[in-house]
């Protein structure tokens, strides 16, 4: 715009300025500390040691592998839906993907995510990754992978617990459809020999915390490359607790 002549110009207004706060990498670096807790407390236990010498020790390390399990599959949750703001925002780094594809993935961001697999609701987050996989890549992931099985067990048993019912637990039963989890990492030191359920005593330990680290951190760095983007979290390394 040209003036011309003389005299005082004087321009009003205002700006606002935004602030948009990642919360995933603090949901990992959360689950990473609880994780390393677990292990430290486990290495505190002694062959032939009383119960009554290792209680405190068991409900703290509880505690800490507790910890691990949600905060890694709030780090997964939190992970997906930045990665859908970001397409929203048409943020810089996932311009890579595509005009179209990032048309299509807002579409599904404006709308609520509704898992059409038959099953249980809490496979929302499962579903998010689905869907933005699919669009991306134009086909689905093959969810009968070991790595996509353990990331439903891994959502199922955050829920299990969060969502708690105490139920009757027998020799044979699995009322909270968590068995299948049984060798897939070392269980709690601390109820070695005792004849507890597995869950939630002998699954609740450093195993299953760091399990559940690796899963999350697993999946969503074969996630990013699989759609072609670098992964936020790849300065993360898993946590190797000599367990495995």
């Amino acid at each position: 715009m040209e003036l011309k002549g003389t005299g005082n110009v004087k321009l009003t207004g205002s700006v606002s300025i935004g602030i948009r706060t990642i919360l995933s990498n603090r949901h990992i670096q959360c689950a990473l500390i609880c994780a390393k807790k677990s292990n430290e407390i486990e290495s505190q236990y002694s062959e032939g040691s009383k119960w009554e010498e290792n209680a405190p020790l068991y409900q703290e390390d509880q505690a800490y592998s507790w910890g691990a399990i949600i905060s890694s599959v709030a780090y997964l949750e939190s992970l997906i839906n930045e990665f859908f703001n970001d397409c929203n925002y048409n943020a810089e780094e996932i311009k890579s993907i595509g005009e179209e594809e990032i048309k299509l993935l807002n579409k599904h961001y404006e709308k609520d995510f509704k898992c059409r697999r038959k099953g249980p609701k809490h496979l929302k987050i499962f579903c998010k990754y689905l869907t933005a996989y699919s669009i991306i890549n134009g086909k689905g992931i093959y969810k009968k992978s070991d790595l996509c099985q353990n990331f439903i067990d891994l959502i199922q048993l955050r829920n299990a617990l969060t969502h708690y019912h105490s139920e009757f637990q027998f020799e044979m039963g699995d009322p909270y459809g968590l068995n299948q989890l049984q060798g897939r990492f070392k269980e709690n030191i601390f109820m070695n020999n005792v004849g507890n359920s597995f869950f939630p005593f002998k699954c609740l330990g450093a195993g299953c915390a760091e399990w559940a680290v690796n899963i999350s951190i697993d999946f969503t760095e074969f996630f990013y490359s699989e759609i072609g983007l670098k992964s936020k979290m790849a300065e993360v390394k898993k946590i190797q607790l000599g367990m495995s």
